[in-house]
């Protein structure tokens, strides 16, 4: 049988990883990376994957999980995922690797970005931080992330 894991992040840290891959490929004929200009133009996109998103875990069909886990719990969350996909992975060799792949790099190193979390915080405005709360509030709190 099959099995399926589906990893999400905070809709505002999601918004200014879509903004520096749609800066990276101007030249992409990838029209899903040319919807990120802005904040303001994100919303849109930033809600239509955030819905995808929890139509995914409501459906109970793949087990989810957040970015912000996998960056500050590693082990645990690889261990839950294992688990899940019943993997005879132990914690201290999910630990072993944890530890070979990150031991020595630059926070963000070998992320699909920056592999910061919660960077809204420090590189949106104050209005932007408010217009993404606003306008993306059901979605932001389905995800189970805080206003």
């Amino acid at each position: 049988y099959a099995r399926a894991t589906f990893s999400h992040r905070d809709p505002r840290d999601m918004i200014l990883s879509g903004m520096d891959h749609c800066r990276k490929s101007r030249d992409s004929v990838n029209p899903a990376l040319q919807l990120f200009t802005s904040v303001e133009d994100s919303i849109v996109p930033a809600r239509r994957w955030s819905k995808m998103t929890i139509a995914w875990i409501q459906s109970g069909l793949a087990f989810p999980v957040k970015y912000v886990d996998l960056v500050q719990s590693p082990v645990p969350t690889i261990s839950g995922v294992a688990a899940y996909l019943g993997l005879d992975a132990d914690e201290t060799t999910i630990t072993q690797v944890v530890t070979k792949f990150t031991s020595g790099l630059k926070p963000g190193k070998f992320q699909f970005n920056t592999g910061k979390v919660t960077r809204f915080r420090d590189e949106m405005t104050a209005d932007e931080i408010d217009l993404c709360n606003s306008e993306l509030s059901d979605e932001i709190v389905a995800l189970g992330y805080e206003i």
